[in-house]
């Protein structure tokens, strides 16, 4: 005979599926109706009721102590096949729609709902990471968040041509991409700081070096974080003085927004990019020549970003080309979205850094 489960488990269980199959019929009707049915019914997005959904599923996920983590080709299929694909298949028909062959009638004829299609990716992503194995993510976290990363600017991009102005609302001075970058700006900051503290070397010359490398840095990240919302300018209603809105692009009370400063930006925003991009082509390049030195394998590993980071720090010299091409201002709004990436990028390599760093015998 069959050992029968407990039925509160199974129920447990069931309710889980049951609940990740209501996050994809929120897709489904999405589509079928062509246009924002579910918020014209019920006053809730659809994004909102899958975040709903999510949210119940996982309170029910852990308060059951994981013992209910979905199979592991479950978080295969959402990850690897059902993001990209939605993600991909929304490219494919906006380029449809744009196109001279189809001259913009393509979703009309066949009404179809192609923001439904990218929204199929919302809960691709949320289940498919909870039900990762923890092994995966340990073993593996470094592809996923290249994938993660690349996948991000993509559906950024496609929110920006889809919804052009609810973008901008992102992007806006004190908006969600500003204020998020002025955090990691400013956490990274004191990562760096508390980074100084440990001691990785046994030769007194690098572990000054490299703690006065760490203060430096420290100190850069935070300043860039006052800057990033003008030294709290408009947190205190400060007004401008004449004499520096004379100066500034932005009439804010900064230094990298001012006449003198501006340009220097992008030449810093260029170096940034290029260093955390190809850095590590180089060392994989040379990385038989270099002596197999602990010191020196420790440096390799605090001034030289992952690949996996190659998205953050390319992506900013995306921008930059482009800007480059076609001057400073028709590209403008995807200059807040880059510093994001490349901050982000940043606060990445600092959190490996101090996670696998930190008390670990000194390198000789």
């Amino acid at each position: 005979m069959f050992q029968q489960k407990p039925l509160n488990k199974v129920a447990a269980k069931t309710l889980l599926k049951v609940l990740y199959v209501a996050s994809l019929l929120v897709v489904l009707v999405e589509f079928l109706t062509y246009h924002d049915s579910i918020l014209n019914n019920t006053g809730l997005s659809a994004k909102l009721v899958i975040l709903a959904l999510f949210g119940l599923h996982a309170a029910l996920f852990f308060a059951t102590k994981r013992e209910h983590r979905f199979s592991q080709e479950f978080s295969f299929g959402n990850l690897f096949i059902l993001l990209p694909t939605s993600i991909l298949l929304t490219v494919i028909v906006l380029l449809l729609e744009e196109g001279r062959l189809f001259l913009n009638y393509f979703l009309e004829i066949y009404k179809i709902n192609f923001e439904a299609i990218l929204l199929l990716s919302f809960p691709g992503l949320l289940f498919g990471l909870l039900h990762l194995p923890p092994s995966f993510l340990k073993n593996n976290w470094q592809t996923l968040f290249a994938t993660g990363t690349l996948l991000s600017i993509v559906t950024f991009g496609l929110y920006y041509l889809m919804h052009p102005f609810e973008y901008s609302d992102l992007i806006v001075e004190d908006g969600l991409v500003e204020m998020a970058t002025a955090l990691l700006f400013f956490v990274s900051g004191l990562i760096s700081f508390n980074l100084s503290r440990k001691k990785l070397f046994a030769n007194k010359y690098h572990q000054l070096v490299y703690k006065l490398g760490c203060i430096a840095v420290g100190v850069a990240l935070t300043l860039v974080a006052l800057e990033e919302i003008s030294w709290g300018q408009r947190i205190f209603n400060i007004e401008t003085p004449d004499h520096i809105a004379d100066q500034n692009h932005q009439d804010e009370i900064n230094i990298h927004n001012s006449e003198t400063f501006w340009p220097f930006v992008y030449v810093g925003y260029t170096a940034i990019g290029v260093y955390g991009a190809f850095l590590w082509v180089v060392e994989w390049l040379l990385k038989d020549l270099v002596p197999k030195i602990k010191s020196i394998q420790t440096w390799k590993k605090i001034v030289i970003p992952g690949a996996h980071l190659f998205f953050n720090f390319s992506f900013i010299l995306l921008y930059l080309w482009l800007r480059k091409i076609h001057g400073p201002w028709r590209f403008k709004s995807w200059e807040e979205l880059t510093e994001l990436f490349l901050i982000l990028g940043i606060f990445v390599h600092l959190l490996y850094l101090h996670t696998n760093l930190t008390n670990k015998s000194h390198a000789k």
